[in-house]
């Protein structure tokens, strides 16, 4: 697994004959073109199949553009699909972007509550965050091998010093009532969309501690 550095982090995770994005499309369509060359990069001579987009919010999604033009599946939760297939199935007659140039249409796969890619040797593993007041439909992606849990929007944690705040923060919160308690995820690591400063990734122990918890 590759992660690729930015304002808006992405992941690129090798399976055995393909490779998935976490969050292939964000920003704009140069962001996602330059995502989808580094995936490429760092891992040659696989097609990427799938790119698995976190939520709607056009920070988010205003790269997909460049994921369809690809023939690359977007993954999402289902009440995106209707919106995602018209916004990205609609004529472009301002100016041609890689959907245009590419003639391709949107193709788009959806998760309800759990879904899960695997190739044999790895695991992908998509759940859906409920509760959360940022956006409703909110994915999250868990590699079970790794320990690692890859999200968006949802939280910074703070400092290791910092007092525990009060009231907790909301997003926090939802991911470890869903994450922790409902879905007993065993992470080690986290890797955020949006990266702290300075740029590292939270372990599960930083984040209940957050919230004054051990466990």
């Amino acid at each position: 697994m590759y992660r690729i550095g930015g304002v808006y982090i992405a992941l690129a995770i090798e399976m055995k004959d393909h490779i998935v994005l976490f969050e292939g499309g964000p920003q704009n369509e140069a962001r996602s073109q330059a995502i989808i060359a580094e995936a490429r990069k760092v891992i040659p001579n696989k097609p990427i199949r799938y790119s698995i987009l976190t939520h709607h919010h056009f920070d988010h999604s205003s790269g997909l553009s460049a994921v369809v033009g690809e023939g690359i599946t977007i993954i999402t939760h289902e009440n995106n699909k209707a919106f995602l297939m018209k916004a990205l199935s609609a004529p472009r007659t301002l100016a041609p972007d890689a959907i245009a140039k590419s003639g391709k249409k949107p193709v788009i796969d959806t998760v309800q509550e759990r879904k899960i890619l695997t190739d044999g040797t790895r695991t992908i593993e998509i759940y859906h965050v409920r509760g959360l007041p940022h956006a409703e439909g909110m994915l999250v992606a868990y590699l079970p091998k790794e320990k690692i849990l890859a999200y968006a929007d949802m939280f910074n944690a703070p400092a290791a010093d910092t007092p525990v705040p009060n009231p907790p923060v909301v997003g926090t919160q939802v991911f470890v009532a869903n994450v922790v308690d409902q879905l007993k995820l065993d992470f080690d690591t986290t890797v955020s969309v949006h990266a702290p400063t300075p740029d590292r990734n939270y372990t599960k122990a930083e984040i209940l501690k957050s919230l004054g918890r051990s466990n």
